[in-house]
């Protein structure tokens, strides 16, 4: 059985840190084994220190939100649709989760580097055709590193000035 941490602090579901803080120091004073003499105030302070735990740790009150709302549902009598909408907020949440932690910030010599290569690699194509042209060798299969030189380098010479101006902007 999976106890309602919410009635045990007295709090709401949508309680912030600060109130559930509030709600356990309240109650950790009238239920403290040292302060209160009855036989069950052990197993209650260990309760609730395990409700403040959980509430106050956000990874942990999301996981223990699901595993609540999961055992209060009744899934026999729930319609199709409500199952449905609830497995859809379920899948939801875990997207915008996932979706949190895959943010990426680019590190400023990683992002100069990689599109200074780049813009190297793009020169470096642009020239073969030249020095085939040069040495007297013409073939149209020199066009292909020719383009593929010219937009890498293009993409290179947009992003490095995309990147200076947003450092600039900062």
């Amino acid at each position: 059985m999976l106890y309602n941490y919410y009635k045990i602090l007295g709090v709401s579901e949508t309680a912030s840190v600060d109130e559930i803080k509030r709600a356990y120091r309240e109650k950790a004073k009238l239920c403290h084994p040292d302060i209160n003499p009855s036989e069950k105030a052990h197993e209650v302070f260990a309760l609730l220190n395990t409700a403040h735990s959980t509430l106050t740790d956000a990874a942990k009150r999301e996981m223990y939100d699901l595993k609540l709302n999961y055992q209060l549902f009744d899934f026999k009598s729930a319609t199709t649709k409500q199952r449905d909408t609830r497995a859809y907020n379920y899948v939801k949440r875990q997207y915008q989760k996932v979706e949190k932690e895959e943010q990426f910030e680019p590190n400023d010599t990683l992002f100069y580097s990689f599109f200074s290569v780049g813009t190297v690699c793009g020169l470096a194509f642009v020239s073969i055709p030249g020095i085939g042209y040069y040495m007297g060798f013409w073939h149209p299969i020199l066009l292909f590193p020719l383009i593929l030189g010219g937009v890498i380098m293009r993409d290179g010479i947009k992003e490095l000035a995309a990147g200076i101006r947003q450092n600039l902007l900062k």
